[in-house]
């Protein structure tokens, strides 16, 4: 990820939300704003993309504490600095102490697990796999799952696929566990498609878009299940659209029925945008 281009939406963000900016003092040096008990989290935010352009060597520790802070973009923003400083082992280890601390406040773990994602750090996997299989807070267990799908590394499928199947029992966060393997170049689409048989519609949604991001024919034939029969009107739509990312003409019969007879209009409109982005005939 490009660390230019950060500052303007940072300030919007901080501008919407009325954080105050930083003052002159902060300003000059920014790695003296990087205290949460002093500063909010727009000021946070801000210093942290000065420091883009200055590396004081005492910005690490605070950077590095952080990792814990309750709003999700400053612990996403620490970890991005350390991150290009070349301190990410450091970050992982002071964030996996948090996500694994008994006593620490669930969004702190929540922050912790946000920030492991942007360290992108082989060794944020063991960390993140162990909270999405044992947190007890179901929001840490989601932003786990969204972390485990953002480091793009070996072994971080494994726990999502587990959580997807069924080892998980919030809707929510099989969600995002459906979500963060469509982004993933190890994930296995037949352990993927068992999200396709979920009770949740939204866990289905999530299923065929994460398909369809990995593009793999082998379950087109699931796809087309989808496509035909799900109760859902969101999820048959969906599905029309990832048999287009497979590039299955084999589908283009299923499509046209669809397309010509289906009760839900935004599946028979999906239908036909896949026919026409196949272009089978």
């Amino acid at each position: 990820m490009s660390t230019r281009g950060l500052a303007p939406r940072w300030l919007l963000l901080a501008l919407a939300l009325g954080w105050p900016a930083p003052s002159r003092a902060q300003s000059a040096d920014p790695a003296a704003s990087l205290d949460a008990l002093r500063h909010g989290a727009g000021a946070l935010l801000l210093a942290l993309e000065e420091l883009d352009r200055y590396h004081p060597p005492q910005a690490t520790a605070p950077a590095t504490a952080l990792l814990a802070h309750p709003e999700p973009d400053v612990a996403r923003a620490a970890g991005w600095y350390l991150r290009r400083e070349g301190q990410a082992g450091a970050g992982v280890t002071a964030a996996a102490g948090i996500l694994a601390a008994a006593d620490a406040l669930p969004e702190a773990r929540r922050a912790a697990a946000l920030g492991l994602g942007a360290l992108r750090d082989g060794g944020a996997v063991g960390p993140l796999s162990a909270a999405l299989a044992g947190d007890a807070e179901a929001e840490v267990r989601a932003a786990a799952a969204e972390a485990l799908g953002e480091l793009h590394r070996a072994g971080a499928a494994a726990a999502l696929q587990q959580a997807l199947a069924g080892g998980e029992g919030d809707p929510a966060v099989r969600a995002q566990a459906a979500r963060a393997l469509g982004g993933l170049p190890d994930a296995e689409p037949v352990a993927v498609s068992a999200g396709l048989s979920d009770v949740d519609a939204g866990v289905r949604l999530e299923t065929v878009f994460a398909l369809g991001r990995l593009g793999d024919r082998s379950q087109s034939g699931k796809l087309l299940l989808s496509l035909q029969s799900d109760a859902d009107c969101r999820v048959r739509a969906a599905a029309a659209w990832a048999l287009t990312r497979a590039g299955d003409c084999s589908a283009a019969a299923a499509l046209r029925q669809v397309r010509d007879a289906s009760t839900c209009r935004v599946a028979a409109q999906a239908a036909g945008f896949a026919l026409a982005e196949l272009a089978c005939d």
